[in-house]
């Protein structure tokens, strides 16, 4: 199934572009998925940022990255996390992801880590 979305009650959606914020939307769209919550309201953006954070942190870092060069023209990159704030101005965010209880989220999330650790066990 497709992943799709619809940001048209988004305050404000017309300026994302203008805000730099566009990277950060995309992002909180493709976490919608795992993070298992499939409309970001007023009633439940903190429940959404809890779970991406409880991801962030599984995960090592941030879901965002950023770069910058230095004085010899060097790049760096770095990652950062999505915050609270980030995802507040996403409010009224549309997907159409599986929905997942609590329970079925953090069982997810255990089986991620778990394959994971097996993976690492291989190598």
């Amino acid at each position: 199934m497709p992943l799709n979305w619809n940001a048209q009650k988004v305050k404000d959606f017309d300026k994302i572009d203008t805000e730099g914020v566009r990277g950060v939307m995309d992002a909180i769209i493709w976490l919608s998925m795992p993070v298992g919550i499939s409309e970001i309201t007023e009633k439940n953006y903190r429940q959404f940022h809890k779970r991406l954070d409880i991801m962030q942190k599984l995960a090592g870092g941030g879901f965002l990255s950023g770069g910058y060069k230095d004085d010899k023209g060097k790049e760096h990159r770095r990652t950062m996390p999505i915050t609270l704030a980030h995802v507040k101005r996403f409010i009224g965010l549309k997907t159409n992801v599986t929905k997942y209880t609590v329970a079925q989220f953090m069982k997810n999330q255990a089986d991620c880590m778990k394959r994971d650790l097996m993976r690492r066990d291989e190598d």
